[in-house]
């Protein structure tokens, strides 16, 4: 009922509003949640360390990598995500999907020492 009279003196149409999102290059936004894919070196993926996600706002925020982890394994940061409009000071989550770089090649000495290292399986 804010829009334009339909005829003099009578009732005011609606007012429609038509919002597009544009895609994003880091995040992608599924309801209240935003996701997005993190590198992780292959030494950090086995042997532990962090990897860091800068977010809209530009606040960095540390995902801990405390196991072996798989490549496309994904970890949840609850709180992170976009704000919930009906509900004030509420976040969705933050969900990281970590892509395990491995090298391009390994001189045969390397190639030994993981041998040694690292269980066949």
């Amino acid at each position: 009922g804010k829009g334009d009279e339909l005829a003099p003196g009578g009732p005011s149409a609606d007012l429609v509003f038509i919002i597009k999102q544009q895609p994003h290059p880091q995040f992608e936004r599924k309801g209240n949640d935003l996701y997005t894919t993190v590198k992780v070196p292959l030494v950090a993926a086995l042997t532990g360390g962090t990897a860091s996600v800068r977010l809209l706002d530009g606040k960095d925020v540390t995902v801990p990598i405390s196991q072996p982890v798989n490549h496309g394994e994904t970890r949840v940061i609850k709180g992170q995500g976009m704000p919930i409009s009906k509900e004030p000071g509420q976040q969705g989550d933050l969900v990281v999907k970590l892509e395990v770089v491995f090298p391009m090649k390994l001189s045969q000495q390397q190639k030994e020492q993981l041998r040694r290292s690292l269980p066949a399986q």
